[in-house]
C-alpha cells in the first residue's frame, strides 16, 4: 500500500475515533428500546457533528495543525474510555446476525471496499466540481492561514458546515486524500 493511502486511512481511523470519544456520553441518554449497535451508530454520528463544531469553535481562534491534533487527541482519549462498550456492541451484534442477514452484509461490504478504493485518490476538477469549490476550498485556505475565516472571493466558504471542519480536520490528520477516502 501506498504511504499516502495509509496516511488516509490513519487519519479517516483518528477522526472516526475522535467522534466517537464525543459522542460517547449520547448513548447514556438514549432510550433503552435501542440496542448496542444503534447506540454505537448514534453516538458516532453525533459526536462527528459535535467534534466538527467544537473543532469550528477552536478555528475561530486558532485553526493550527497542533490545536487539531491536541482537540483530537482529547476526543479519542474519551473514546478510549468508552472502548469496552464498543466492543462490547462488536460481540452482541456478531451473535445477533442470522445467516439471512449475511448476504446483504456482504453486498454493503463490497460497496463499501469499492468506494475506498475510489476514494484512495486525490480529488482533482476546477470550480465546476462541488467538492473542490466549496467543500475543499475553504478546509485548504483555513489550513493554510491558521483560522477559519470566510474566503474573500468565494461566498460559499462563508457559510461552513459540519462536513467543511471534518474535511480540513482530515486534511491535517490524514493528507489530501482522506477527505474522499472518508467517504
Amino acid at each position: 500500500m501506498s504511504p499516502l493511502v495509509l496516511r488516509a486511512l490513519f487519519g479517516v481511523c483518528i477522526v472516526i475515533a475522535a467522534g466517537f470519544g464525543c459522542g460517547a456520553w449520547i448513548i447514556k441518554k438514549l432510550p433503552v428500546g435501542f440496542n448496542r449497535a444503534e447506540r454505537s451508530g448514534i453516538a458516532l454520528l453525533g459526536g462527528m457533528g459535535l467534534l466538527s463544531v467544537v473543532l469550528f469553535l477552536i478555528g475561530q481562534a486558532s485553526f493550527r495543525r497542533t490545536t487539531i491534533w491536541a482537540a483530537l487527541c482529547a476526543a479519542v482519549l474519551l473514546a478510549i474510555r468508552q472502548s469496552g462498550l464498543l466492543l462490547r456492541d462488536s460481540i452482541a451484534l456478531r451473535r445477533a446476525t442470522s445467516k439471512g442477514a449475511q448476504l446483504p452484509g456482504l453486498v454493503v461490504l463490497l460497496i463499501l471496499v469499492i468506494t475506498a478504493i475510489a476514494g484512495t485518490v486525490e480529488i482533482t476538477g476546477d470550480w465546476n466540481n462541488d467538492a473542490v469549490a466549496y467543500h475543499l476550498l475553504g478546509p485548504r485556505v483555513w489550513l493554510r492561514e491558521g483560522v477559519i475565516r470566510p474566503v474573500p472571493d468565494n461566498s460559499l466558504t462563508a457559510f461552513p458546515q459540519i462536513p467543511e471542519t471534518l474535511f480540513a480536520t482530515l486534511i491535517a490528520a490524514g493528507g489530501n486524500r482522506a477527505p474522499d477516502f472518508s467517504s
